[in-house]
């Protein structure tokens, strides 16, 4: 399954040199994430969308649907699409609660 969410990309306030990036998906609460570049911000941003999305798959709960259009975005900030592509079925990875730690710990 594919989804696209709006992503928005603004430097942090108040913060200069590397690690004053962060973004947000404005239609997924709470999923947001920085980095010292817009490279590495959108890898960032795009793992954790992916991540979050997954585990709510896995839990049985609904998708939040995309809302937001560029017409939404505020002068000060960058935005774009970010597309994800979900795993499904036999593809999923197994939730973590089933996962065996790892020997030695």
């Amino acid at each position: 399954m594919i989804k696209r969410y709006l992503a928005i990309y603004e430097h942090i306030p108040g913060r200069r040199g590397p690690g004053n990036l962060s973004g947000v998906v404005p239609d997924v609460p709470g999923c947001g994430s920085i980095g010292h570049s817009m490279l590495e911000t959108r890898e960032n941003l795009h793992d954790a969308l992916e991540f979050y999305l997954e585990d709510l798959m896995l839990k049985g709960e609904p998708l939040p649907e995309p809302s937001m259009g560029l017409d939404d975005v505020v002068a000060a900030g960058v935005a774009e699409w970010l597309v994800v592509r979900l795993r499904t079925g036999g593809d999923r990875l197994p939730p973590l609660a089933m996962c065996r730690p790892c020997p030695g710990r």
